[in-house]
């Protein structure tokens, strides 16, 4: 998985360092045009798209292989929505939630313990 989330984070990174050199950039080729100054425009532009997709769909993917989303459904599916136990007890999609949430949280132990801002995006993509 750290993999996954370097190239994520370096495609972050490398939008932050475009963005800074954007007007250096158009600057550099003003002397081609308009149309070239357009492209570094449009070089930014899809570099801020790619690099938000690429991080929503490696923190999505981490997020699913770390909590079994058809279990906790399946769990909450089966529940008896009784009126008079909802207050006294939680139900067992609540203990089975916090049980992969646990259960998740030493996977990640185990492989390296995750940025603060790495494991935000991914409990966010649960």
């Amino acid at each position: 998985w750290p993999q996954f989330f370097n190239a994520a984070e370096a495609s972050v990174f490398l939008v932050r360092v475009l963005r800074t050199m954007r007007e250096r950039m158009v600057q550099a080729v003003a002397p081609a045009g308009a149309s070239t100054q357009s492209k570094v425009e449009g070089l930014v532009r899809y570099a801020e798209k790619a690099s938000r997709e690429l991080r929503l769909r490696t923190n999505r993917a981490i997020a699913h292989l770390v909590v079994q989303r058809d279990r906790v459904a399946q769990s909450v599916s089966s529940c008896k929505w009784d009126k008079n136990e909802l207050s006294s007890r939680n139900h067992s999609y609540v203990d089975r939630i916090v049980s992969e949430l646990r259960d998740a949280t030493a996977v990640i132990e185990v492989h390296g313990n995750l940025p603060e801002h790495v494991e935000r995006y991914t409990y966010r993509a649960l």
